[in-house]
């Protein structure tokens, strides 16, 4: 991050000061109708009097996305921001605004004219550039290395989430999460892997506290890949991604392995294999032996996916691997651990979202329920990047998490 000044404390209290009292004022922005995104998962809402005391509650919860109407956008008083719907099943009710209530694009902004001072401490931050509409159009990370000070000309609400914008230097034009107060770091971990070489079967770390591994495999159908991948980077929500050595070859794949190359600061990868063969008991496609493979087949299925992966993403899947249909026994853990793979990750909480509703498989609402209900830390979630409704379950499951007080993060950062 570029230090473009660093003012003195005074000034930021001062600063802060002038946020907070603006923010007390209870200030209907918009009485337009407009768009309202309501993310698939529970929805709480309220109603208010008309001196915005609660009069009644109640949650609707929602399969799957949609968008609704809405009429006002108020900075209720103690509450924040709240959006009144005017259509659908929450028609005349508040719900607060958030990344999973939120009026979709760039709302609420405030330009400052002298630039403001943004106050960054140590650590590692995300920052982004958006569309003229509010899309991302890139993520970059960034590591500073003391707490320092840098313009910023703007603040705007994307997508129910607040930023502000710097103004000059290296990174002019790009936004930082989180209002000018309380800048957004990021929090989670890539981590260091553990050291240990005996194989051994992890499903959970009982050690862990406050943190949820996402996990991601990344083989067959990749259709939603890219923008999950990308929805993490939005959200700087660390994962451990497990790709087949197959999958990462193909043209979404590429662009993946692209993708966690350029953010080590939030993803970290794991071997899935090269051909998704069941390697306890054969089968598993025609590159894949009818019995159980041989020791020497499981090892050149782990090496030969590694070698694939390191040359897209530029970093190795040693020490983790996932048995393709968790498939595995004592003997395949030994056998992995002796190819460089100690640790066999398993899970404590499966979406099954590869499965399709039609087949039995979960909604979205379904999938955020699940993880939010098994929610423990040290606990170990498996989704797909080609999850059909995983893209869907992400903003509540990653909301619902951070609400609960759970960071969710990668395989290693449990270890930590």
């Amino acid at each position: 991050m570029t230090a473009i000044v660093r003012a003195s404390r005074p000034l930021l209290a001062a600063l802060v000061g002038v946020a907070l009292l603006a923010s007390l004022a209870a200030t209907d922005v918009s009485a337009a109708s407009f768009s309202v995104r309501l993310e698939a998962g529970p929805h709480p809402a309220l109603t208010f009097s008309s001196t915005w005391r609660v009069t009644g509650r109640k949650t609707v919860t929602y399969t799957a996305p949609a968008t609704v109407s809405g009429s006002r956008r108020v900075n209720v008083p103690d509450r924040g921001w709240h959006l009144k719907v005017s259509g659908g099943a929450l028609a005349g009710w508040w719900v607060k605004e958030n990344r999973v209530s939120y009026v979709p694009g760039i709302v609420g902004t405030t330009t400052w004219s002298p630039v403001r001072h943004l106050a960054l401490g140590a650590g590692r931050w995300e920052l982004y550039r958006f569309t003229s509409t509010g899309a991302m159009a890139q993520a970059g990370g960034r590591t500073i290395s003391a707490a320092t000070t840098a313009h910023v000309d703007r603040t705007s609400v994307i997508d129910g989430r607040r930023y502000v914008r710097i103004a000059g230097g290296a990174w002019a034009g790009w936004w930082v999460p989180g209002s000018l107060a309380s800048p957004n770091r990021i929090t989670c971990s890539v981590g260091s892997p553990p050291t240990g070489t005996t194989g051994r079967k992890v499903s959970a770390v009982s050690s862990a506290t406050g943190e949820i591994a996402l996990t991601f495999d990344m083989g067959g159908r990749l259709t939603p890949a890219l923008d999950i991948v990308r929805f993490l980077e939005l959200e700087r929500a660390c994962a451990t991604i497990f790709p087949t050595g197959a999958a990462a070859q193909t043209e979404i794949g590429r662009q993946v392995m692209a993708e966690i190359k350029a953010h080590p600061e939030l993803f970290e990868l794991g071997n899935h294999t090269v051909h998704h063969c069941n390697l306890r008991d054969g089968g598993g496609g025609a590159a894949c032996p009818a019995t159980r493979p041989s020791a020497a087949f499981v090892t050149a299925e782990l090496q030969d996916a590694d070698a694939i992966i390191a040359g897209l993403a530029g970093r190795h899947t040693t020490p983790y691997w996932r048995p393709p249909y968790g498939a595995v026994d004592s003997t395949l853990v030994g056998v992995a651990a002796t190819a460089g793979y100690p640790y066999t990750i398993m899970w404590s909480t499966d979406t099954i979202d590869w499965r399709t509703v039609a087949d039995g498989g979960p909604t979205a609402a379904q999938i955020a329920a699940k993880v939010i209900a098994n929610r423990k830390a040290g606990a170990i979630v498996l989704m797909h990047l080609g999850g059909y409704h995983t893209r869907q379950a992400l903003p509540a499951v990653i909301h619902g998490l951070r609400g609960a007080d759970y960071t969710p993060t990668s395989i290693s950062a449990l270890y930590r």
